[in-house]
């Protein structure tokens, strides 16, 4: 959903724009637009910070997300030009970027565990309590991992929120999941009725709503330690860089 969501308007750019789908132009204004439409929605949680110096910086953090990208495929280019063949030597794991690489390394422990599990308590596979193991057992193992997050506020009474914030994710598919299922059984079938951009809508909104209602369990113990005030990478060409253009208002969050 969140894909659709900020590939379309990129899509839509380049088509009004007659820019040719598969050139780089195209590629990098689908980039740039997909994340300008990340940072925007997420200028909603900038609102919830209540302090106007620090509104945007969701936009800005998602285009450096682009930025990032884009030094990579430049990168690529100009080995694949001028880099005398060498790069076909490495191995595929080499050159992989950082995006795919992540992606599908938490993909595979996240996921293998709900899987095996599924398989011990000789569960079907293609069953509802099976997809509800693997959907509940992925968001443990996340909470887990970001367990070490918890660590960093050395307050005891905070351990744990992390595990807690993403099982409630695993709570929030689970309702949208119900809900769908009680309409499509009791519906009388007004749901296939509505045009495609209305149920669109409505899974948009509910995951705004739901990620307002509990993004709090997982920021607020940092922010009340003081994370919010104290920088976490003391060197950062980032901040080095931005603190020589930005408005001040930025330089103190950069």
């Amino acid at each position: 959903m969140a894909s659709v969501c900020s590939s379309a308007p990129g899509k839509k750019l380049v088509q009004i724009l007659r820019v040719p789908p598969k050139s780089p132009t195209a590629a990098f204004l689908k980039l740039y637009t997909a994340f300008l439409v990340s940072g925007t929605v997420h200028f909603l949680g900038d609102l919830m910070v209540r302090k106007p110096e620090y509104y945007g910086v969701s936009i800005l953090f998602f285009t450096l997300q682009a930025v990032g990208i884009t030094t990579e495929e430049l990168f690529k280019f100009f080995v694949r030009r001028y880099g005398h063949g060498w790069d076909r030597t490495l191995p595929d794991w080499a050159g992989r970027g950082v995006g795919k690489t992540w992606h599908q390394f938490v993909r595979r422990f996240a996921l293998a565990p709900g899987k095996k599990l599924v398989q011990i308590l000789r569960v079907p596979p293609k069953s509802p309590t099976a997809a509800f193991l693997k959907l509940y057992t992925a968001f443990l193992v996340s909470g887990t991992v970001h367990f070490l997050g918890d660590l960093m506020v050395r307050k005891p009474e905070y351990y744990g929120v992390s595990i807690l914030f993403f099982t409630l994710q695993a709570v929030g598919i689970t309702t949208e999941e119900l809900f769908k299922f009680f309409v499509r059984r009791y519906g009388h079938g007004w749901d296939r009725t509505l045009p495609d951009w209305a149920g669109r809508g409505v899974g948009y909104v509910w995951v705004l709503y739901w990620l307002t209602l509990t993004m709090p369990v997982l920021i607020d113990p940092a922010t009340k330690v003081g994370f919010d005030r104290e920088s976490l990478i003391p060197v950062s060409p980032v901040r080095v860089l931005f603190s020589l253009y930005s408005p001040p208002t930025f330089q103190t969050i950069l």
